[in-house]
């Protein structure tokens, strides 16, 4: 989106060139014409506002200018270097740099090259170092040939227009023969089982895994695009590609690369047949393939869905008739699950972030339907370059990634899981505070992802975080286990990285082991197709999958195999301890298990929510042709008061003893916390413990709150979330509402029992009952703006008793009331403010704090129980008797 308003902008304002001598000043435009040089935007960090230009004149339109960077620092994704092949903004851009990533070299062929840096009002880096050079041939022939005329004579054994290929490369690995194609030329044919254009990889086993390969490299006949889509087909044992975008041209080509071919083809349908597109999504089905959305050459975008045939060498139009249609989109997935589509996410042409979900039937693909969704929608999931797997044994889709739109004016990439159970229809975020951060990939969007084995195989994207990663070009791999959700970068089970990142490229999986790799952008458009194939560890080849093979017995290392998720170490069989599948951990002698942990602790610890947990933890759908050497999801339980979601066969706190609580005392609603298995139980039973927050943006609405949550200690940060300027001031509102239990609290001696309010930054209210009702409210707190912390005391009107009584079974109505300034006069530094409400009653186990927080076992959120006043969904949350129908 900001590049086209860029270039828009760029090509209204284009300025005539003015002959000057070559300098590393950044101003204006300069013109250099000699055969080499230096270009950078100097020695210090470019200024705001950057428009600088450089013209590298040839001399001659024949020859060719090579470009080499030896720094690049840019604010990724703001400021960008703009490269074209000519003189002008009209002549066809090469390049759009951006980052802090080093660029590939960049080659021009029309006799000119244009640079253009541009940078907006936000922070400055350090620019680019680059030197040119003028060959009257591309590479000056690499040293491989002869320049005759422009044009490379190349040596025997080498191709291309700058000689840079070597035919037969490293004698076809040994997996191959080196045939001749004609007088000049000759390439591999590859042996059954290997493709590539060295026969460099094996197909049909699981050699050679854990490392990379360049099955196709650039310059192969592949046309370089981004935003393209493709799918791989095990029927015609082929890679189909279709459409993209080459910076210049929307594309409309179907490509594809066959196994058995070991070559690019294109492919020529016959009419009709859609329009050229980029950004759209493809789904695989039965001996074709699915194509929806998209944006047209013309900017708008499409709403059709098309269907090509592989046998009949046809699309077909479908769903022209449906009552129901879907947004035109770009930036969504279409996904298969077995005879159906599902239809996620995606961007309007007006910009708008989608968070509806359709789904199609594949086999006649007539009419659309809307996926009715039963639970966890909020926050919407409004995602673009997010990407979507279906996971079988959990029945369902995994979306990860993208951009979310956090405001009508901006949006900004994110890290999260989120899943729908297919099931039941119920979203939920799978997160768990104790993965390493080491191992945990940061927020990108336009990746790939592939579901290989028990994992989730994330590779590449845009990544950017202001002021820190500017790394636009993601180059790492991560793997998210499917079974005990945790994440595992790269270095566990790869070699080195692909040499450069990429995103708006397409992953694909096949043979079961392997991920091809295809096109992408990195500054420029890729046209290479690479591969990535993995280990048993993640997924074997398609022939043993069904096996009950043990690959955590190959681990001699204790501690690789402890780092692996499905692994643990023990003695069976009166052997010597050993590396065994946890699926056989019960043969270990005297369950005497050495385990890592963290490194398994399955779905239960990363669902949040009553419905996310008994939803998406039933544990795993299993059929006859499902993997048994694996770790699946297991069945989880909501254990109400510790609003925790545990493994049925573990059940831990409050589940199962009625005092293990933060205090030791048993908490308010008496014995044993509800344990709940279904979502019916979730919604009559469970009664949380802790305080409502609500959160009030301005102008403050007390009938439509904009954030709510059940906070389990009296201890709430008050924080407008923003990446961009707040340009008014503003007040940001927030209330704790609920009852306090005093539950026989007894003072240190000596002292009266009390409640206290401590915050800085912001101004506050307690208001305490001296029942449970709001008609006693008094207001026993009161503290004005303070800029440090304050913390006062609580005082009855008359000075009288806080709590009248404090046997169990009494409680009282609280409110507490918190005030924040946000804007241009607050201090940029101080934007979150801690409030806490403490009491001198039942002091911490093994401390001698005398104030601290409240913490559960006290606390009741609010309910009275009169629902019909509420009018929103968030406002109807408010109450812990009512609940929110959408109709």
């Amino acid at each position: 989106m900001r590049l086209a308003v860029v270039l828009v902008v760029l090509a209204a304002s284009v300025c005539s060139p003015q002959r000057t001598s070559p300098t590393q000043s950044c101003s204006g435009r300069k013109v250099l014409n000699g055969d080499e040089g230096f270009i950078s935007d100097g020695p210090e960090n470019y200024l705001a506002n950057s428009h600088c230009e450089w013209l590298i004149d040839a001399g001659s339109p024949n020859k060719t200018i090579h470009l080499e960077f030896e720094k690049m620092s840019t604010e990724c994704s703001f400021d960008f270097l703009f490269i074209y092949d000519g003189n002008s903004y009209r002549s066809p851009l090469i390049a759009t740099l951006s980052g802090d990533s080093l660029p590939f070299p960049v080659v021009a062929r029309s006799g000119y090259m244009l640079l253009y840096l541009y940078s907006d009002r936000n922070y400055m880096k350090h620019g680019f170092d680059a030197r040119y050079r003028v060959f009257n041939c591309p590479w000056n022939c690499s040293n491989h040939g002869v320049c005759l005329n422009h044009t490379c004579r190349c040596s025997p054994g080498y191709h291309g227009d700058g000689c840079q290929h070597q035919f037969c490369v490293d004698n076809c690995s040994g997996h191959g023969t080196c045939m001749p194609l004609s007088r000049t030329e000759k390439r591999c044919v590859c042996d059954q089982g290997y493709i590539g254009y060295a026969c460099n990889l094996s197909t049909e086993d699981s050699k050679g895994s854990g490392g990379w390969y360049t099955i196709q490299p650039s310059g192969s006949g592949f046309r370089g695009r981004t935003l393209h889509t493709a799918v791989f087909l095990e029927g015609s044992d082929c890679l189909w590609v279709f459409g993209g975008f080459d910076l210049n041209v929307v594309l409309d080509d179907l490509s594809k690369y066959c196994f058995g071919s070991n070559r690019w083809e294109v492919v020529f349908p016959s009419q009709p047949r859609p329009l050229p597109r980029s950004g759209h999504a493809m789904a695989a089905y039965r001996d074709g393939f699915y194509v929806y959305g998209g944006v047209l050459a013309n900017d708008s975008h499409s709403g059709e869905l098309w269907y090509y045939n592989t046998s009949s060498n046809q699309w077909t139009l479908r769903a022209t008739n449906s009552t129901i249609t879907p947004q035109a989109v770009t930036g969504h997935t279409l996904t298969t699950v077995d005879d159906w589509l599902y239809l996620v996410g995606g961007k309007t042409e007006d910009r708008v972030f989608v968070d509806d979900i359709y789904r199609i039937d594949a086999v006649q693909a007539g009419s659309w339907e809307v996926v009715v969704i039963k639970g966890g929608r909020y926050p919407p999931k409004r995602l673009v370059g997010h990407t979507t797997i279906y996971h079988k044994e959990s029945e369902s889709l995994i979306v990860y990634g993208g951009y979310t739109q956090g405001s009508a004016l901006f949006s900004d990439r994110t890290s999260q899981i989120h899943s729908l159970n297919l099931e039941d229809n119920y979203w939920s975020e799978l997160i768990n505070t104790n993965w390493p951060e080491t191992t945990t990939p940061k927020q990108r969007a336009f990746h790939s992802a592939v579901s290989l084995g028990n994992y989730m195989v994330v590779y590449g994207g845009n990544t950017h975080d202001h002021a820190g990663l500017e790394i636009c070009y993601n180059p790492r791999m991560y793997f998210y286990h499917l079974g005990c959700h945790v994440w595992l970068n790269h270095t566990f089970f790869t070699g080195p990285l692909s040499a450069k990142g990429r995103f708006g490229h397409v992953a694909v999986p096949a043979r079961g082991n392997l991920m091809l790799v295809v096109g992408g952008y990195c500054g420029q458009v890729l046209d290479d197709l690479i591969v990535y194939k993995v280990p048993p560890a993640v997924s074997p080849h398609q022939s043993d999958a069904l096996n009950a093979s043990d690959h955590c017995k190959d681990y001699t290392i204790k501690t690789m195999c402890l780092d692996d998720p499905e692994c643990v170490f023990c003695q069976q069989n009166h052997t010597a301890a050993q590396c065994v599948h946890r699926s056989q951990s019960d043969l270990c002698i005297d369950k005497q298990i050495q385990e890592n942990l963290n490194r398994c602790p399955g779905i239960c610890p990363a669902l949040h929510t009553c419905g996310a947990c008994v939803s998406h933890g039933r544990g795993a759908r299993l059929a006859y042709q499902s993997p048994g050497s694996r770790v699946h999801i297991q069945e989880c339980a909501w254990c109400v008061k510790e609003a925790q979601c545990q493994t049925r066969s573990a059940l831990g706190g409050t589940c199962r003893d009625p005092n293990a609580t933060s205090t030791g005392i048993e908490g308010w609603w008496g014995g044993l916390s509800a344990n709940l298995t279904t979502l019916l139980q979730c919604q009559q039973e469970d009664f949380p413990a802790g305080l409502h927050w609500v959160r009030y943006r301005n102008p403050k609405n007390l009938t439509f709150p904009d954030e709510l949550t059940i906070q389990r200690t009296t201890t709430g940060i008050l924080e407008y979330v923003s990446t961009r300027k707040i340009e008014s001031e503003f007040t940001y509102t927030a209330r704790f509402v609920g009852f306090l239990y005093p539950l026989n609290a007894s003072p240190p001696k000596g002292e009266k029992l009390m409640l206290y309010l401590g915050l800085a930054q912001a101004q506050a209210r307690l208001y305490l009952s001296t029942d449970d009702t709001e008609n006693t409210m008094e207001k026993v707190i009161s503290i004005g703006k303070q800029i440090n912390f304050s913390r006062s005391s609580a005082t009855r009107k008359h000075n009288g008793t806080l709590f009248p009584s404090v046997a169990r079974g009494y409680k009282y109505y609280l409110e507490q009331v918190t005030e924040q300034v946000q804007g241009v006069s607050a201090d940029p530094e101080a934007r979150a403010t801690h409030v806490t409400v403490s009491w001198n009653g039942f002091l911490v186990p093994n401390t001698n704090v005398k104030q601290h927080e409240i913490t559960s076992e006290f606390l009741q959120p609010y309910s009275n129980g009169v629902c019909a006043h509420h009018y929103n969904c968030l406002s109807c949350l408010t109450d812990t008797l009512c609940s929110w129908c959408q109709i």
